[in-house]
């Protein structure tokens, strides 16, 4: 098997000879790279005091803005404590382990990396990067959550997210990825749609002549996913006596189909989706309480259109090739790609996906898509400028040179870069930290540093 390079950073100051047993332990297994970062490669901070806390912050946020995952082992057990292990976590650790009380450490770690290395290969599959584009951080971080829990565990899933977020395409990730053998289908059922009437039926199935218009067997959703996956679209719209069945078919693992006289077994995954706070919604006696905590193995946060903005040109332009599939896709002018990354999507990607394919539908010839081509009642009020965005390399290459001109060195270009971006972002957001974190790919705690940072200086 081949195994990841790994990137390390010593931090510790009175550990040298658990820190030599540890590399070396580890140096039989991985390839490690000393100080130097390895691009999308995991990395290992070894630390034994808090005095270089700080440091040791700045290099977790660097590694998460490269969307790299990294581990941190405490040599130190007094120095293993609540407020360290947070403070490590918000600034972008991924785990964070106690040399001195975790049995067999290395290969802890081994496993660790191991499974990160799988995950990362699973996100580069065809499945993956066909319906599933997208590059920023938050949403790499969504993908990596979703294969995790798909490939290593039989879980149910609740996932949350506004409409038109990708939802029912993450619920088929987790079927695609699911390692049970021999796996059956995945039975999609959208709660908004079933009637009282029928609603046993959906579910259940039925015998011929179990009811007046039954003059067919049918099978119900319990059947169909025997096996496979169950995914219940907007869950939250499912009526409590249909919540209180569907509990006990979990349960139990049986049902009785209508007019049958005999239980029948089934196995599925069950996986919900709701743009409802299902927390609140069982407040309010609208869900069920046992149903919720069955369903809520794992929970995922689908992020907006908008928290993931830098991802739109990437879909956008995949749009664009489905949309052109019959012939020839035109070159895209950058203006038009500008506004359709500037542009507010209440509906997210599906909203998106549809602009883009009226847009096609009004464009003729070879000629570039501009913005002429957006129909009339797609078009904004007023005018929005988008001529300060840099609509090519050449631009952004006279950007820097102008700054490089100043006698700045790469890394005094990257610190005003980042530093720009954060606050140009915080004013977008009007202050509100954890939204301009979301949008930058960032953590909250590497605002927080790099404002206080300034304000020291």
């Amino acid at each position: 098997m081949k195994y990841p390079t790994i990137w390390y950073k010593d931090f510790t100051r009175h550990s040298q000879r658990s820190r030599d047993a540890l590399l070396k332990s580890l140096a039989t297994i991985k390839a490690c790279v000393k100080d130097h970062f390895v691009a999308s490669a995991p990395g290992l901070i070894l630390l034994d005091t808090t005095d270089t806390s700080d440091a040791v912050c700045v290099l977790l946020e660097e590694a998460f803005q490269r969307h790299e995952r990294t581990i941190v082992v405490i040599f130190d057990n007094e120095m293993y404590r609540s407020e360290v292990i947070w403070e490590l976590l918000f600034a972008g650790a991924s785990k964070v382990y106690d040399f001195e009380h975790t049995p067999l450490i290395h290969q802890v770690i081994e496993e660790q990396l191991n499974r990160w290395h799988t995950i990362e290969g699973l996100i580069q599959t065809d499945f993956v990067k066909e319906n599933l584009i997208g590059e920023s951080a938050i949403w790499k971080n969504t993908l990596r959550e979703m294969i995790e829990i798909a490939t290593y565990s039989e879980s149910s899933v609740l996932i949350i997210g506004e409409s038109g977020t990708g939802k029912e395409m993450l619920s088929r990730l987790v079927h695609h990825f699911d390692p049970r053998r021999p796996k059956g289908n995945i039975v999609l059922v959208d709660c908004t749609t079933i009637s009282p009437e029928l609603s046993g039926s959906e579910f259940f199935g039925h015998e011929k002549g179990a009811f007046t218009g039954a003059v067919n067997a049918r099978e119900g959703a319990f059947s169909l996913a025997n096996n496979g996956t169950l995914f219940l679209d907007e869950i939250g719209e499912l009526p409590l006596r249909l919540q209180a069945e569907l509990l006990r078919v979990i349960q139990e693992g049986m049902y009785k189909p209508i007019g049958d006289n005999f239980w029948k077994k089934t196995v599925f995954r069950l996986v919900g989706a709701t743009n409802r706070l299902l927390d609140q919604e069982v407040r309010n006696g609208r869900f069920r309480l046992d149903l919720y905590y069955r369903l809520s193995s794992w929970v995922c946060k689908v992020p907006s259109l908008e928290e993931r903005r830098e991802d739109i040109p990437l879909l956008a332009q995949r749009f664009f090739e489905k949309s052109f599939q019959k012939r020839d896709l035109p070159s895209i002018d950058a203006s038009l790609m500008a506004y359709l990354t500037c542009r507010s999507y209440q509906g997210n990607v599906r909203e998106l996906q549809q602009l883009i394919q009226r847009i096609a539908n009004q464009h003729v010839g070879k000629s570039p898509i501009t913005l002429a081509d957006i129909p009339s009642l797609d078009r904004p009020e007023r005018q929005i400028s988008v001529e300060s965005l840099p609509s090519s390399n050449d631009e952004y290459q006279n950007a820097i040179q102008k700054i490089l001109e100043r006698g700045l060195n790469l890394r005094e270009l990257r610190d005003l870069t980042t530093q720009t971006a954060i606050e140009l972002t915080l004013r977008r957001e009007k202050g509100r930290v954890a939204q301009a974190a979301n949008r930058l790919g960032i953590t909250s705690r590497a605002i927080q540093f790099r404002k206080t940072r300034k304000q020291e200086e």
